[in-house]
C-alpha cells in the first residue's frame, strides 16, 4: 500500500472498490473512499458495486470535488445460458420443461466514455425488469452484448464465469465463455488474475 504521506507513490489504481451500496459486500461510505483515495494519493479510483449504480452520482461528485478521477463501474451477475444444456432439474420450473436462468458468474464493467455510462444505466435496469419473479438478478449475455459500446470488461476474477468454471473442472466451458467475452469486447476485455493464497488460485 502506498505512503498515504508520499502523494506521488501511488502507482496502483482500484477497479474494483465495492461501497457501502453493495449490501454484505462493502461499508464504506463514498465520503471515506474519497478520503481514502486523496489520502494514499491515488489518481483514480473505480467503483463497482454488486447488480446496481445507486452511488455512482455520489461517487462522481465527491471523487471529483477531491481532485480523484472517478470511473464508474458495475459488477454483474451474467447468464451465458450454457447450462441448459446440462437439463439440471434443480433448475427446472415445476411442470415445465423450462429451466430458470442462472448466474454463471460476475463480470466487471467499466465506463470509458459517455456511452458506455449510458449503457451501465440500461444494464442496471435491465437487471432487474427482465428476469422472471422466480429468477435472480442478471443479465444475458445477448443484452450485454447490445449494451457493449462505450465498456471494459474484466473477467471478474474468482466470482467471474471463466474462473467458476475453472474451478468446476469445465476448461472447455471456461474457454468458451472468455472467447464470448473476447467476441464482445475485443481489445477492451481483461482477465483477471489474484492471488490471495487460496487453493482454488494455485491453478
Amino acid at each position: 500500500m502506498a505512503d498515504p504521506q508520499n502523494q506521488n507513490s501511488a502507482t496502483y489504481v482500484h477497479l474494483k472498490v465495492h461501497s457501502a451500496y453493495s449490501l454484505l459486500e462493502g461499508a464504506l461510505p463514498v465520503g471515506t473512499l474519497a478520503k481514502l483515495a486523496v489520502g494514499y494519493g491515488f489518481p483514480a479510483i473505480a467503483i463497482t458495486d454488486t447488480n446496481n449504480l445507486f452511488g455512482a452520482l455520489d461517487f462522481s461528485n465527491k471523487l471529483w470535488d477531491a481532485g480523484v478521477q472517478p470511473i464508474v463501474g458495475c459488477s454483474i451477475d451474467v447468464d451465458f445460458a450454457d447450462h441448459r444444456e446440462s437439463r439440471d432439474m434443480r433448475l427446472m420450473r415445476p411442470g415445465s420443461n423450462e429451466q430458470r436462468a442462472q448466474s454463471a458468474g460476475r463480470i466487471t464493467l467499466l465506463a470509458m466514455n459517455a456511452d458506455g455510462y449510458g449503457n451501465l444505466m440500461r444494464l442496471s435496469k435491465i437487471l432487474y425488469f427482465e428476469p422472471l419473479p422466480d429468477e435472480p438478478v442478471h443479465a444475458k449475455i445477448s443484452r450485454i452484448e447490445e449494451c457493449s459500446a462505450g465498456l471494459i470488461a474484466l473477467t471478474g476474477g474468482p466470482d467471474g464465469p471463466v474462473d467458476k468454471a475453472l474451478k468446476e473442472g469445465q476448461a472447455e466451458l471456461a474457454f468458451g465463455r472468455i472467447k464470448t467475452l473476447e467476441k464482445i469486447f475485443g481489445d477492451r476485455l481483461y482477465v483477471e488474475l489474484q492471488r490471495h493464497g487460496l487453493t482454488a488460485k494455485r491453478a
